[in-house]
């Protein structure tokens, strides 16, 4: 939090335009590199999965060098979605690199980013996610109160913890959050958007994991009409996932009937969308 005063809340000292050389564009690279790699980690292919660890690992040293330590919200995203669920070899190697270039591009074991990957490295259980949780909500309320509720990287870090609420199965104040960036999305976007869409499908899930189905149903719905506004593609996507959530509802609640002419459904809009 001391490295984010001293920036008066900013994840980033740049004022250099997101180019393919700024350190915005970087950390991008890093988060991207992250996610794909554990796509692939998933799906079994051990080998092209760590190609991209090993890429994003090192982009480290250049982030580090350059100044800008937001993309550690990033390491705390993984954290929260992966720690716990058997995927933790790759996070523990990221933590390691995140350590040993800190101490060398500071000169320092008392930098934050180093006391930080540390701490995380060191931990086990379910201390690691607990604390991780912990300082995303600590980030949260320190970026609302220095740099604005409605500031993109507010929204941003909304985002990451909201979705690692699900993850974490605190599923009640998971929808509260989403209803909350459906309301900044209302607030700061002119007219509908893909966002507000997201927001409110993540709502559904939310609801749908407490079973409470008919706040479940109201989310789609909204999304659904929300949708109505969004470019062809986004709009099918929203739809899709929407459907499919429908589905799922309807599973839990016995309609079995309804739930294959949904599916149908589903797979005749994706048949539209290879030929529209």
């Amino acid at each position: 939090m001391s490295v984010f005063a001293i920036r008066e809340g900013s994840v980033c000292t740049s004022t250099r335009s997101r180019t393919a050389e700024s350190d915005d564009a970087v950390a991008a690279r890093f988060n991207n590199l992250m996610h794909h790699a554990y796509s692939l980690f998933w799906n079994g292919q051990r080998g092209r999965a760590f190609d991209n660890f090993y890429k994003a690992f090192a982009l480290i040293e250049i982030l580090l060098k350059m100044d800008h330590v937001g993309f550690v919200i990033y390491i705390f995203d993984l954290m929260i979605r992966h720690d716990g669920a058997g995927d933790e070899e790759p996070l523990l190697m990221l933590l390691q690199h995140l350590s040993e270039m800190s101490k060398a591009v500071f000169r320092s074991e008392e930098h934050p980013v180093f006391l930080v990957a540390n701490y995380l490295r060191n931990m086990y259980g379910v201390s690691r996610p607990w604390l991780t949780e912990s300082t995303l909500r600590r980030l949260l309320d320190f970026f609302q109160d220095r740099i604005g509720y409605f500031h993109p990287e507010t929204i941003a870090l909304l985002q990451i913890l909201a979705t690692g609420l699900i993850k974490r199965k605190r599923f009640a104040e998971a929808a509260i959050r989403f209803r909350q960036l459906v309301d900044v999305f209302e607030t700061t976007m002119s007219k509908p958007c893909y966002q507000i869409c997201h927001a409110l499908y993540s709502t559904f899930e939310a609801y749908l994991r407490m079973e409470q189905y008919e706040k479940s149903l109201q989310a789609l719905k909204t999304a659904l009409e929300s949708a109505e506004a969004l470019p062809r593609l986004e709009k099918i996507e929203i739809s899709v996932q929407c459907l499919r959530g429908l589905s799922e509802v309807r599973v839990k609640l016995g309609r079995k009937d309804e739930e294959n002419a949904t599916m149908q459904h589903v797979m005749q809009i994706r048949r539209n969308i290879v030929h529209p």
